[in-house]
């Protein structure tokens, strides 16, 4: 494996995380037409909240894999 195809490789999980978590901003801001005015997931629909789950939950796995590695 050359350098270039390990940073591709130590830089996708993060690259990820930040897809996930723009496109779950953008989803809420345009499923909710503003910005919400509380913490929590009020208001949200099915598709919103299965979203946020699976950004969250990769979030922390991401984390606890950085943390073990």
């Amino acid at each position: 494996m050359n350098g270039r195809s390990a940073v591709v490789i130590a830089v996708l999980p993060g690259l990820v995380a930040l897809g996930l978590f723009y496109s779950l901003a953008i989803r809420m801001y345009e499923s909710l037409g503003a910005w919400p005015v509380s913490i929590g997931e009020v208001g949200f629909s099915l598709s919103l909240t299965i979203h946020a789950a699976i950004a969250t939950i990769y979030v922390g796995v991401i984390q606890a894999l950085s943390i073990i590695a």
